[in-house]
């Protein structure tokens, strides 16, 4: 006799014939045996099956990660030395600014490069797969304007320095514009920038707790 296999509960006794997909039933007598059809199917136990958001290289961590302190660092410092009295605070945190600022456009641009090769040779990370096309798109044109904004802001905060730059008091790198008012106009544009970078950079944290709260938690891809 066969009977569709839904919920049933196989008793202790029973043997299971997995290839046929059958549960056999010990009966009282060797003639009363009963088999029972399972609409089970077996799933493959390998766990590369399941879908999940790819994870970004090591190297894009790393650069990731120096990038973000460095920028956000500098933002907020920047932004508040308004706000400090103390002319001696003021300079030290500014030093400090120059030299990590200066030390990080090495880094950033070694950054762009290894996105581009990641890009070329095919090995990018796919978006993660709850994320619809029109987030995708939007999620590269805010990459772009963060690679775009940081850019400007490094090499106009080179460009309107007056005096030669100090490193970490270690060494030091000469002025590249000479002229004192192309100076204050690249000052200028680095100052609109710097602002225009600090509102991106909020829009990104924020579209990441907004994934969060979707279920979807990108940030993990990025550590």
């Amino acid at each position: 006799m066969f009977i569709d296999f839904t919920d049933t509960l196989i008793p202790p006794h029973s043997t299971t014939d997995a290839n046929a997909g059958r549960y056999e039933l010990g009966g009282s007598s060797s003639n009363d045996i009963i088999f029972i059809e399972s609409d089970e199917k077996q799933l493959p136990s390998d766990s590369s099956q399941s879908v999940s958001p790819q994870s970004y290289p090591l190297p894009a961590k790393i650069f990731h990660w120096i990038s973000a302190v460095v920028i956000i660092w500098a933002s907020i410092s920047g932004f508040s030395l308004s706000l400090i009295s103390d002319e001696s605070i003021k300079h030290a945190i500014g030093a400090f600014n120059v030299s990590i600022t200066t030390v990080l456009i090495p880094v950033f641009f070694a950054r762009i490069v290894y996105r581009i090769k990641l890009q070329l040779c095919g090995e990018y990370p796919a978006e993660h797969p709850g994320v619809s096309k029109s987030e995708k798109k939007m999620a590269h044109l805010g990459h772009i304007g963060l690679y775009v904004l940081s850019s400007i802001v490094l090499v106009t905060g080179v460009l309107m320095m007056q005096s030669p730059i100090e490193v970490f008091y270690v060494f030091q790198i000469p002025n590249v514009i000479t002229d004192s008012h192309l100076a204050e106009q690249y000052e200028v544009f680095h100052s609109h920038a710097c602002r225009a970078l600090a509102g991106l950079i909020i829009v990104h944290v924020l579209a990441v707790i907004w994934h969060r709260r979707q279920g979807r938690c990108v940030l993990k891809r990025m550590v």
